[in-house]
């Protein structure tokens, strides 16, 4: 795979065909790796010149072992400096989970150089009260002395799916301490307001959320939809939908995308919506589900 600096930094990435104008950058879950999004990048390539990207402290990419090092904003220098990297102007993004949460972080602070996000699961006020609860512990526990050899014995006995997973116990296997370095970095930001921001950004964003997971909360997802100016509310059937039977959604993504890259005011006709109209529906329901 190729690498290329940024700073101190060696980052890791892949890419696969397709025209340089429409470059989309695919950017993968927490303590995960390109494994976990290869099989999207792949079907996305039909149509897009895709980059599959690991930030750093990920994959093979540089693992510093400093907290101070794993912000919102570091990672989101990092694609900027990819996008730099590849001479590309703009480029679309599409993350999921962290990936989501960065590329958000990409379009507030480099909005120039963002085309367009898909914004799968992002986790944001609610989600991010279960990551602390959960991923606190798990950095308590990767900087145990038993660390290495509790993680080997997961990566050994790993199904080879969901993609990535077991190349991501494999990673902190071989260097827990900067697993829980990323974990202990984010985690001092978890509840960072970043809504002021959110509500004037005015790149094209198709958020994907989904019910019954506290993590990647389907309040989240909704909420970043309608107060994006031109966010857009893709509801999957569950946490699977894009792993087991991605076609539904891939095509609407990839026709987002399309809108995107064509400078559609409305890159998403398929859902035949206005800016934040499919999430304001939702949320309205959402308060009526409460309130009985």
């Amino acid at each position: 795979m190729p690498t290329f600096q940024h700073g101190s930094l060696t980052l890791n990435y892949e890419i696969f065909g397709g025209p340089e104008d429409r470059t989309v950058v695919f950017l993968h879950g927490l303590l995960l790796s390109t494994a976990m999004m290869e099989p999207l990048a792949r079907a996305f390539s039909e149509r897009f010149r895709v980059v599959n990207f690991e930030l750093h402290g990920h994959g093979k990419s540089s693992k510093p072992t400093d907290p101070g090092s794993y912000t919102m904003s570091a990672f989101a220098d990092d694609v900027v400096a990819l996008a730099d990297h590849l001479g590309c102007d703009k480029i679309g993004i599409f993350g999921t989970s962290l990936g989501a949460d960065v590329g958000l972080e990409a379009m507030l602070n480099a909005p120039r150089r963002v085309a367009g996000a898909v914004l799968e699961m992002p986790v944001l006020d609610t989600g991010a009260r279960t990551a602390i609860r959960v991923f606190a512990r798990m950095a308590k526990a990767l900087r145990s002395k038993r660390a290495p050899r509790l993680m080997k014995t997961v990566a050994n006995r790993m199904p080879s799916w969901p993609p990535g997973f077991p190349e991501a116990a494999e990673m902190l296997a071989a260097d827990p301490v900067a697993g829980a370095a990323v974990i202990e970095g984010l985690l001092r930001e978890a509840e960072r307001d970043r809504w002021a921001a959110v509500r004037t950004c005015s790149v094209p964003a198709l958020v994907i959320g989904h019910r019954l997971d506290p993590l990647h909360a389907y309040r989240d997802a909704v909420h970043l939809a309608s107060r994006l100016p031109n966010g857009y509310l893709l509801k999957a059937r569950s946490i699977l939908e894009m792993r087991l039977r991605p076609g539904r959604i891939l095509q609407r993504t990839m026709d987002f995308m399309d809108g995107v890259f064509e400078g559609l005011s409305s890159p998403l006709d398929v859902l035949d919506e206005e800016p934040g109209e499919a999430a304001a529906n939702e949320a309205g329901e959402a308060a009526g589900e409460v309130a009985t």
